[in-house]
């Protein structure tokens, strides 16, 4: 099978995760990655103006960023970059919120499988883009319809999380793949 480069931006501090990372990339099946790193934020930025990345990993505990204010600091910089956000705390809320900041898809570190991460990082690029082709079919969009839309995405978002914590309770696996569009 035909194997199509993707190169990626991994933003992570710990050497043991990225090389867990590296790992895992370097086992997918359909699809080869060429990664670049950066241990901060700082780097990450001065990487994403020399250069295009398909896709971002992109840890939310940096030496120079913490939390989701990591994922606003990212997107500021670029808003059409893919970014899979991850973290080692394993809260649907901070997934939730992630994806509210900008970030296109969330995983828990130590879930990076060989089929996983490829697959993430294929789903935030396919999520990414649906996204930018929908800004740009409607460049007339006004801020007013916009603080609109993102109330409703946000009441949505709420009784999705409702929906999602009713499913998780009533089942012991919880796969957070299997609720994405």
């Amino acid at each position: 099978m035909s194997r199509n480069t993707t190169h990626v931006l991994l933003v992570e501090d710990d050497p043991a995760a990225r090389r867990l990372i590296e790992k895992a990339l370097s086992r997918a099946d359909n699809a080869a990655y060429k990664l670049d790193m950066a241990s901060d934020i700082g780097a990450a930025k001065a990487l994403l103006l020399q250069k295009k990345f398909d896709a971002m990993i992109l840890d939310l505990n940096l030496p120079d960023s913490r939390g989701i204010e990591t994922v606003a600091a990212v997107r500021s910089m670029d808003q059409d970059i893919p970014i899979v956000a991850q973290s080692a705390l394993d809260d649907q809320d901070i997934g939730l919120r992630c994806i509210e900041h900008g970030a296109d898809y969330f995983l828990v570190k130590g879930d990076f499988m060989r089929r996983r991460l490829p697959r993430s990082i294929e789903y935030a690029k396919r999520h990414r883009d649906r996204k930018l082709s929908v800004d740009q079919s409607d460049p007339e969009t006004s801020p007013d319809k916009q603080q609109e839309d993102n109330i409703q995405s946000r009441q949505l978002k709420s009784q999705l999380k409702k929906v999602k914590t009713s499913i998780a309770a009533n089942h012991k696996s919880y796969e957070p793949l299997d609720y994405l569009s």
